[in-house]
């Protein structure tokens, strides 16, 4: 497998970050858990070659929440938005082999992309209506192995509750 090239998460998108926190608090109805970071800012596109280059094995395929609401209401993005019937269920994703910087990337139904932040340990990453895929990246680019190790409800997220959700 080819690598792919990692757009790492600048100052300015950590500054968005750190500005958009309160309201991210608030969409998703409590202050307990450390609130979702899924920005446009914060999101590498990727195209369907780099996808292609993945090995299968090392991807983990999570099957849909039929309770998920519709991703958009026009150009309003409802899945972060709990508090307005966003999506709730996330699972729990961490490498399988323990590495100092990994980023997590999804293929859905209608997106392909890449998380530019860097994360160390478990993510927790939300499930929409229909099946979607994560793979993992270490530092350099390369795709890790990763597994599941939990689920659950924003709202009601328990020992996940400090994990960050992407």
């Amino acid at each position: 497998m080819s690598q792919i090239k990692i757009i790492k998460q600048g100052r300015l998108g950590r500054l968005a970050d750190t500005l958009m926190k309160p309201v991210m608090f608030v969409l998703q109805g409590n202050f307990t858990e450390v609130p979702q970071r899924t920005h446009r800012w914060n999101n590498q596109h990727l195209n369907n070659y780099n996808v292609s280059q993945l090995k299968a094995s090392q991807i983990i395929i999570v099957p849909g929440d039929p309770e998920a609401k519709q991703r958009w209401f026009g150009f309003i993005p409802l899945f972060h938005m709990p508090l307005f019937g966003g999506w709730t269920k996330f699972v729990v994703i961490k490498p399988v082999d323990e590495v100092a910087e990994w980023y997590i990337g999804w293929v859905a139904y209608d997106a392909l992309g890449l998380s530019k932040i860097p994360l160390q340990g478990a993510v927790r990453v939300c499930v929409g209506p229909r099946q979607g895929q994560f793979f993992g990246l270490n530092a350099q680019g390369k795709q890790i192995s990763l597994r599941l190790v939990g689920e659950g409800r924003i709202g009601a997220a328990g020992i996940y509750r400090d994990i960050p959700l992407l």
